[in-house]
């Protein structure tokens, strides 16, 4: 809707340019005149402005829900969206906008934080800025955190999707390579990979800290074995910046195996729990491991203790192929289990299993901002 008002007035009749083109007041007599006409339309047309603010705010407010970086805003949205272009009336519009504003935003704060660094001394007008500049921090960093969480809720309702469909057809491969990608890069190691270039907290939040780990890479690219298979992703704790069980060297490997969802058909060929019992056994003859450079990362040792993950559902078929290994968990959702020659603990994780084991993890984030309604 386009509004056309005039103003009239003896006033203007009497600044008025002889080819009456312009006025003759100064520029600020105009600007105030302009500002007092503005607030009787404003006045006059006072349901429709606030049906279009109310509007925008709605629109923004959904913006925020899907791209919670701009959650401060939240403090602010009534001044923000009564400064937007007349014209910005639709998603994308409006996002645009709010993209400049945090980037002025940060602008401004960052002229704070210079000011702050140059004062010669602490005195109560640094002190407010230092106390302005905490806020926009911890706004900012909220922010960034929303946006990482309902990254992760995406990433596990994708994990959901592609667990639902059809495995029958020429595409049963695919499925199976797509969750092992959603999860970690194929074909890489971990000198190749950033921290958010892998979901590997779907697994275990712990796993996403180790420094070294191969995903779907021969054994011989990063082992003394001359062997060609490929476990589907394997970790060596030695290398674990955050956290280690003890000084010793290599504590534990870490071997992940992916099944399709939904497979029923398992051979010996196939079958995970002899695929990563052959690994284990690979693994302790060839007792260096190196990086890329050639670094030893660690070394197999009597001490090294070797924990399995087959990532798959529980059908009857790998039940049959299961039977008598493994203990149920717990919550009976999944199965457990420890072997001798190779010794190993091993463990079966359906996707279903999987999927709420990060669900639960990842809850009261998810409560918080919203995610789970």
């Amino acid at each position: 809707m386009i509004y056309i008002g005039t103003v009239t007035g003896d006033y203007l009749d009497q600044h008025v340019n002889p080819q009456r083109t312009d006025f003759i007041f100064d520029a600020e007599e105009g600007r105030a005149i302009r500002r007092q006409v503005a607030a009787s339309v404003r006045q006059f047309l006072g349901r429709y402005v606030d049906e279009s603010l109310a509007f925008k705010k709605s629109i923004t407010t959904d913006i925020i829900k899907k791209n919670p970086q701009y959650m401060y805003l939240f403090g602010e949205i009534d001044e923000f969206v009564a400064g937007l272009q007349p014209n910005s009336n639709n998603e994308e519009q409006i996002f645009i906008e709010m993209s400049q504003h945090r980037y002025r935003r940060q602008r401004k704060f960052n002229g704070v934080k210079r000011e702050i660094e140059k004062a010669p001394e602490y005195s109560e007008a640094v002190a407010k800025k230092v106390e302005e500049y905490k806020a926009y921090i911890r706004d900012d960093k909220k922010g960034t955190l929303a946006e990482y969480v309902a990254k992760r809720k995406a990433v596990l309702d994708l994990l959901d999707t592609l667990r639902g469909f059809n495995d029958e057809g020429d595409g049963r491969q695919h499925l199976e390579d797509a969750v092992h990608q959603l999860i970690c890069p194929m074909r890489v190691d971990s000198n190749e990979l950033a921290i958010d270039d892998h979901n590997l907290w779907i697994l275990d939040d712990r796993l996403a800290f180790f420094n070294f780990f191969a995903s779907d890479k021969t054994i011989k690219s990063y082992s003394s074995s001359d062997s060609s298979r490929e476990p589907d992703i394997a970790f060596f704790y030695d290398s674990c910046l955050a956290w280690r069980e003890s000084e010793r060297m290599s504590d534990t490997v870490i071997l992940v195996e992916f099944k399709r969802p939904g497979l029923e058909s398992y051979t010996d060929k196939n079958d995970p729990f002899l695929q990563l019992m052959e690994y284990v056994t690979l693994f302790k003859s060839g007792k260096t491991v190196r990086d890329r450079q050639g670094k030893v990362i660690s070394n197999v040792g009597n001490s090294t203790a070797f924990h399995c993950y087959i990532v798959a559902d529980l059908t009857a078929g790998l039940m049959k192929r299961l039977r008598g290994r493994f203990d149920p968990t717990p919550n009976n959702k999944g199965l457990f289990g420890y072997t001798r020659n190779p010794d190993t603990y091993s463990e079966v994780i359906p996707y279903d299993k999987l999927l709420l084991d990060a669900q639960a993890r990842n809850a009261i984030f998810f409560d918080k901002l919203g995610l789970n309604g």
